[in-house]
């Protein structure tokens, strides 16, 4: 029989968005400032794994290899015009498509709030210390901080990974001081506690 499998881990109890005090919820309303610092720290978080760094290193040293090989007999002008190639490899593989990203991003997010119809609106955001509750007008999420791939923070928000590319976006902004560091503490012994408990098995059918 088919075997599916269970949550990670344990959601029950009672929910935040029901049990959460006025320092453990908030409600949010994006802006494009919001989504665009969110592709911002994208693109940032994503150019920082290890995988995409040796990405960068093999395609990298396959064009070094290939432009030497254009340039074959090396010599001694050829030396000077390979290492300048390999002084720009980097700006090439990172630098141009940092820019693109960052000229084009507040216009993306403002064409994306027109047109995704499930970022314009309210967000509630409840939390305690071992799950993360959102709400819209499109339903209800619930996901425990430890099923959370990964999670990247700057000063102005944080990006909550449900997979390399998919992300929940909160914006620091909207949250007070004391809000701010409930939501810190709580991802922060959410995923410490959680992280130790193992995966519930597959159920079969």
């Amino acid at each position: 029989m088919a075997r599916l499998p269970e949550p990670a881990h344990d959601v029950s109890g009672p929910s935040p968005l029901e049990a959460a005090g006025p320092d453990s919820r908030v409600a949010v309303v994006y802006a494009p400032d919001d989504l665009a610092r969110g592709q911002y720290l994208f693109f940032w978080t994503h150019v920082k794994r290890r995988r995409t760094r040796v990405a960068y290193a093999i395609i990298g040293g396959l064009a070094l290899l290939g432009f030497a090989w254009l340039l074959w007999p090396l010599t001694g002008s050829a030396w000077v015009a390979l290492g300048l190639f390999a002084l720009a490899l980097p700006f090439a593989m990172v630098g141009l498509p940092w820019l693109i990203v960052r000229a084009t991003g507040y216009w993306g997010a403002r064409r994306a709030l027109r047109r995704q119809v499930d970022l314009p609106g309210e967000h509630e955001f409840a939390w305690t210390r071992h799950r993360l509750m959102l709400r819209s007008r499109y339903g209800t999420s619930d996901i425990p901080w430890a099923d959370f791939v990964e999670i990247a923070e700057n000063p102005r928000l944080w990006l909550l990974f449900i997979s390399d590319r998919m992300y929940y976006l909160v914006p620091k902004r909207a949250l007070t001081p004391a809000q701010s560091a409930s939501f810190a503490q709580a991802l922060a012994a959410g995923r410490q506690s959680d992280a130790a408990v193992p995966a519930a098995p597959a159920r079969a059918l």
